[in-house]
């Protein structure tokens, strides 16, 4: 679980099937308990390379380059796959080590 007061970046199947909406709604509830947290959100359709592309612009983006991330949440094998492959290319390109031992 994740730390009071962390942001965790929560990857989603696809939008508008159920198993989407039930895992979310599942997350969301035992996070709500973590403190606060803060949960930013991209859609992956399922697709270990979309999650790859998505997770990757996350974590580059001006914005959210220096952001201390704690976790990673993926709603199945193959999207957690690709957000692990894109922390470890960020890591390296940003020259942020860390981001190699986020949670996934």
């Amino acid at each position: 679980m994740p730390q009071s007061g962390g942001t965790v970046l929560y990857i989603r199947g696809n939008p508008g099937d159920s198993a989407n909406r039930d895992r979310a709604t599942g997350m969301k509830e035992e996070l709500q308990h973590a403190g606060s947290i803060t949960i930013e959100e991209t859609t992956a359709h399922w697709a270990t390379e979309l999650a790859e592309t998505y997770v990757h612009k996350w974590l580059t983006s001006p914005m959210r380059r220096q952001l201390q991330l704690q976790a990673v949440l993926a709603q199945n094998d193959h999207i957690g796959a690709g957000a692990r492959r894109a922390l470890l290319r960020a890591a390296d390109e940003l020259d942020r080590p860390e981001l190699k031992t986020v949670p996934v």
